[in-house]
């Protein structure tokens, strides 16, 4: 059924992401939360209890870095040569919200 293969695919993001990070996964299987779609408002409310939302380097998010920002979130990214790893940067200049906007990879790393 198609709720079976949502949950195996889960699992198998947990336990990719475990495995792969070694001792810096420790503990990060049970920080990561799959959650329902929601009505936007919901969605932004929790979006506000994250801490920091770390965006992936060659593809950058899109819609979610300007959730995130709307959130309140801090996105931390790194713009690459591509206009896909350009996209959250574009979006955090847009809104003033630079102080996480790495320009090397140690200081992305750092942040």
């Amino acid at each position: 059924t198609p709720d079976e293969e949502e949950e195996e695919e889960e699992e198998d993001v947990v336990q990719d992401v475990t495995h792969r990070g070694g001792s810096l996964s420790a503990g990060l299987a049970e920080r990561v939360e799959f959650v329902e779609m929601m009505p936007r408002e919901q969605h932004l409310e929790r979006a506000a209890l994250t801490d920091a939302f770390l965006d992936t380097l060659l593809v950058n998010a899109h819609t979610t870095a300007m959730d995130m920002t709307w959130a309140g979130v801090p996105v931390v990214t790194r713009p690459h040569v591509r206009f896909s790893s350009r996209v959250a940067a574009s979006v955090l200049t847009a809104a003033a919200c630079t102080h996480s906007l790495s320009r090397t990879r140690r200081d992305y790393v750092a942040t």
